[in-house]
């Protein structure tokens, strides 16, 4: 996934949950948050994101903070890839 697809899926993890009750995780979803996270604390690598993904989730469901999600799309809109 390139910064645009990461950025599209972060988008419409954030529209389900604000939609949906539950949400099932994709691998994008969490190759998405990872990358996010990882930019957000500066340590993100220029290698592509695949290479970063380390799947720590045991199970297909999650629940995140709507905050949280709206925070790290905001603060991906607004950085200068």
């Amino acid at each position: 996934m390139n910064r645009k697809e990461i950025i599209v899926q972060l988008e419409d993890l954030l529209y389900n949950f604000k939609n949906f009750e539950s949400v099932e995780t994709t691998d994008d979803d969490v190759v998405a948050l990872e990358f996010a996270i990882n930019e957000l604390k500066g340590t993100a690598q220029e290698v592509p994101v695949q290479e970063q993904l380390v799947i720590i989730l045991g199970c297909t469901t999650m629940k995140l903070s709507k905050e949280k999600i709206s925070i790290v799309v905001h603060q991906m809109n607004h950085q200068d890839f």
